[in-house]
């Protein structure tokens, strides 16, 4: 399932998907539509700001990083790569895209 998270620049998307991706803690909770959200090691988070990553380092190189930390293949997730439309842009540097992409 794809779910995407959208808003106003501000209004805490970053923050929510750094607490549901485990990688900031707090004592909050988080609930939607009644449902309690837990932090799941089922999340993938790449964070936007590109000096986290070596600026040669491609969109492949980082999707594979991130598969394999999940102990899978980028093949596993090429549909999920298609629907993203993310294809395309491969090969690309990540410092070449725009935060959109």
């Amino acid at each position: 399932k794809l779910t995407a998270l959208m808003g106003q620049s501000g209004c805490g998307k970053t923050t929510l998907m750094r607490l549901l991706a485990g990688v900031h803690v707090s004592h909050a909770r988080i609930t939607m539509e009644s449902f309690e959200l837990l932090a799941c090691s089922c999340i993938s988070y790449c964070p936007q700001n590109s000096c986290h990553w070596p600026s040669e380092m491609r969109v492949k190189d980082i999707l594979l990083f991130a598969a394999q930390l999940q102990n899978t293949s980028l093949q596993d997730h090429m549909h999920i790569i298609g629907r993203l439309g993310l294809g395309p842009l491969m090969n690309h540097q990540h410092c070449q895209l725009s935060g959109g992409q």
